[in-house]
């Protein structure tokens, strides 16, 4: 077996490479939560998103696509007590030019 495609003993998820451990199949989601200090998107979560905006959620949470979060209560409790509060996407260009892949969080912060 080449060295290149063995499967590592922990998971490995960065911006390059997305590779299950040791006798997993996939990637654990959960591991990422833990991992990463984040939260699950719930049907609680999805349900109050759209309770205050009177919207459905938006499609990319609906279908999973993203799993996780931090601080989105936060933002809901900010939104109900009519507070303000600033959405960032934390992208910015890679070089002098923009991309399509940084398209992806700006169509869900707007």
């Amino acid at each position: 077996m080449a060295a290149e495609s063995a499967q590592p003993k922990e998971q490995i998820v960065d911006p390059w490479t997305a590779k299950a451990g040791e006798g997993e199949k996939k990637i654990n989601y959960d591991k990422l939560i833990v991992q990463f200090g984040s939260e699950r998107i719930d049907e609680s979560l999805l349900q109050r998103i759209e309770t205050l905006s009177k919207k459905p959620a938006h499609h990319f949470l609906r279908r999973g696509i993203f799993f996780s979060h931090r601080d989105v209560s936060d933002i809901l409790n900010a939104y109900e007590q009519n507070k303000p509060f600033f959405l960032y996407t934390g992208r910015g260009p890679s070089s002098e030019s923009m991309y399509l892949g940084h398209l992806i969080p700006f169509l869900f912060t707007k």
